[in-house]
Order: structure tokens, then sequence, then C-alpha cells
């Protein structure tokens, strides 16, 4: 599926463009040109390549899955991969839907499989006030990329509370079913950092100017951005300690547990063991009538009753 917006040198809006209008704007490097795939076919991928003239390299990262976000620059063109964030809280489980960015002086082409919200936020603005792409193809990129990161706080703010939650119940002895949550929490804790530190170094780099398509009035925007995500990078290292805290509190309570029934089954053995040992000796046997030695005591009338006390007291 694609949406294609293009706002021309004279200000006017157009959307639903064909190939061989975009090739036309690619050919007068006017205006600004946004096209977005989603889910894109076979042919839909030819484009990038027969209409875009895109690097081999960087189409094919848009055909498969690429695990880290990175940033690789052309002679006309950066590719840039980030990852969104998906929670299903239900499961537990964590998912990082992948976003590919072609950036040109005068368009900004986007790839991914699934639906998301910082494009579908972005698409209705565009549609909204089409002269956001006035301010040029870097700002567009901005746009993009900030909704992305904002949408990880929410996520870090529910994993706080989770965490404070099995704190609270490891202190309070309910361990039971705790160790596969911070497990769960300590994956997605570690999974999340794999994705956040190089798409850090991604912005940090579009920040930093290294790249000559990121204009010196949109620079601030794009440092704006680092800032939130060394923020979102600093808020996942404090929760790596966190849940590693928790993780050392559960093992002291299960430790101090285990002492506790250690303790009772020692008072348990210390009692019983003079009386096995009453038992054993009177388990063994031997013939009284073979000689006046052999536990004389089993003729006894009150021989029983006699060791029955001796095992009480």
């Amino acid at each position: 599926m694609l949406n294609i917006f293009y706002l021309d040198p004279n200000k006017k809006f157009h959307e639903d463009l064909n190939v061989d209008q975009i090739q036309r704007i690619l050919q007068d490097k006017q205006g600004i040109l946004w096209v977005d795939m989603r889910r894109p076919d076979e042919k839909e991928l030819k484009i990038l390549s027969d209409v875009f003239n895109f690097h081999p390299l960087a189409i094919d990262d848009c055909s498969h899955y690429t695990d880290l976000p990175k940033i690789d620059e052309f002679e006309d063109h950066v590719f840039i991969v980030i990852h969104s964030v998906l929670y299903d809280k239900e499961s537990s489980e964590i998912k990082k839907p992948e976003l590919d960015i072609f950036l040109s002086k005068n368009f900004v082409v986007t790839v991914h499989e699934e639906g998301l919200k910082t494009i579908d936020i972005n698409l209705d603005k565009v549609r909204k006030n089409p002269h956001i792409l006035s301010k040029g193809a870097d700002f567009l990129l901005y746009n993009i990329i900030d909704v992305s990161v904002d949408n990880y706080m929410p996520l870090l703010d529910y994993w706080d509370d989770k965490i404070e939650e099995l704190e609270d119940e490891v202190l309070s002895g309910k361990i039971g079913d705790v160790m596969p949550k911070i497990i769960d929490m300590k994956r997605n804790i570690i999974d999340l950092r794999r994705s956040i530190t190089p798409q850090r170094d991604v912005i940090n780099k579009l920040a930093r100017r290294d790249s000559q398509l990121i204009s010196a009035k949109n620079v601030i925007y794009f440092r704006d951005i680092y800032d939130h995500i060394a923020r979102i990078h600093e808020l996942l290292e404090a929760d790596r300690d966190l849940i590693a805290g928790t993780f050392e509190i559960y093992l002291s309570a299960v430790s101090n547990r285990m002492n506790e029934i250690m303790k009772r089954l020692t008072i348990v053995a210390t009692i019983f063991m003079p009386l096995t040992l009453i038992a054993g000796v009177y388990g063994m046997n031997f013939n009284p009538g073979a000689s006046h030695w052999n536990m004389p005591e089993l003729n006894w009338a009150y021989g029983y009753v006699f060791v029955i006390g001796l095992m009480i007291l």
C-alpha cells in the first residue's frame, strides 16, 4: 500500500501520485515528496530501485528484518533503520517493528511491514497541514523519529510500576510465582536496550550533522530527540539495576525461607535422634534366653512401659 504526498514549489499539495509523476519530481528536484510503503509487494519494492535508484544493499534491508538500528550514507541520500516498540501486557512479550527510511534533499521514503503509530500520526498531520512539508524533508524525518522515540516512555513508566510491584511481592513473602515475572522483565529490558543503544547512536549522528542532508535550522530538533533517547537509555539502565536488585532480594528471601525450614527440620531431627537410638537398640532382636546379658528387661513385666516413658522423657 502506497501513500504519496507532494508539496510543489508553489506550495500546492498533491496526494496519491503515479510513478511517472514521481519520476518527474525526482528529475526536477523541486518541492518535497513523501512516499510511504506499508507491506510493499514486489512491484512496489521495484520502485525503490527503478525510480529512486537506491543502493541494492539498502533495498535488501527493506525486504527482511534488520536486527539493529543503523544509518548508512550514500552519495545523495541516507538510509536509516529504526525500531518502534509494541508491548503485550497479557503475554509480557515485546515486539520491535522495523521502520526503514530513505532521506534525500527533497524526499523521504518510508518502508514498513506493520502499521506504525508514528507513520499514522504523521500521515494524518500532513493531510491536515500539508505546509509542514515546506520545512524540509529533514523536518519530516524529525517528526517521524520523534513520535517513534516518544512511544517508549509509556512502556518504561509501566515497567517501573511493575518492578515496584514485584519488589513489594518479594518483600511481603509472596515469592511463589515471582521468579518467572522477574525473568520476563529482565529479558525484555535487555532486549529493548539492545535496540535503544544503536538507535541512540543513529540519532546522535543526525544531531551532529554528520550528513549534509540535515539543515542547520533543523538540527536543533534532532538534538532534542537525542536528549529524549539518551533519557530513555538512562531509564533502561536504571530499570536493569532495579530488576537485578529485585532478583537479589528474591534469592535472599528464598535463602531465608530455606534456612527457616532447615532450622525446623534440625529441631525435629534433634528431638527424634535419641528416640531413634533407643528404638534401634531394642530392634536388634538379641535372644534373652541365650544369655542373661541379652536385654533382660525384655522379660520384665514393666519393660515396655519403661522404654516408652524413657522416650517421652
